[in-house]
């Protein structure tokens, strides 16, 4: 049969430095995080709305071919 083998080993980067040059993370900061999170709430909220109006829509149409295709027989 097949004999294989898989060996993983961790090395550190001696090339990197720790803290040289380190920027701060935006993403941290509320001021950033807040307008990106209600922008993310506003557009699930709209395409949660969307796709409800869309099937009540699609039900109606089903039911009025219903009706129709009863109606025609």
């Amino acid at each position: 049969m097949l004999n294989r083998s898989l060996k993983v080993s961790i090395q550190k980067d001696p090339a990197k430095p720790a803290a040289i040059n380190a920027e701060p993370n935006p993403y941290l900061d509320p001021e950033t995080m807040i307008p990106i999170a209600k922008g993310l709430v506003l557009d699930g909220a709209k395409l949660a709305g969307s796709l409800y109006a869309g099937a009540k829509i699609l039900n109606t149409v089903c039911e009025i071919a219903k009706i129709a295709a009863k109606a025609k027989f």
